[in-house]
């Protein structure tokens, strides 16, 4: 069980950026499009996520990401090297 927090101490930047690629391995992993869609409704991400990084988050399609629908404040969105890339550089998949 994981606890979101952000990233950045100042309320006003407060969710700008979530990144997942790089030290969650075993959480991304994990993840799959329902967790993600309403971890972006819980923070209101269509107004406040500029950048997001779902790398090696194999377990998801793309319909978690619907909270994103219509922002004009998303600047990056990083959901590269699903499954079907997968070059078994960060250990086995479960």
């Amino acid at each position: 069980k994981a606890i979101l927090s952000p990233k950045n101490a100042d309320e006003e930047d407060l969710w700008e950026e979530i990144n997942f690629g790089d030290n969650e391995w075993d959480l991304c992993i994990e993840l799959r499009d329902d967790d993600i869609a309403g971890m972006l409704a819980c923070i209101n991400s269509v107004q406040k996520l500029k950048r997001l990084y779902l790398t090696y988050c194999e377990n998801i399609s793309g319909r978690g990401l619907e909270p994103l629908r219509g922002s004009t404040v998303l600047e990056r969105l990083d959901i590269s090297l699903a499954r079907k890339h997968y070059d078994g550089r960060y250990g086995e998949c479960h």
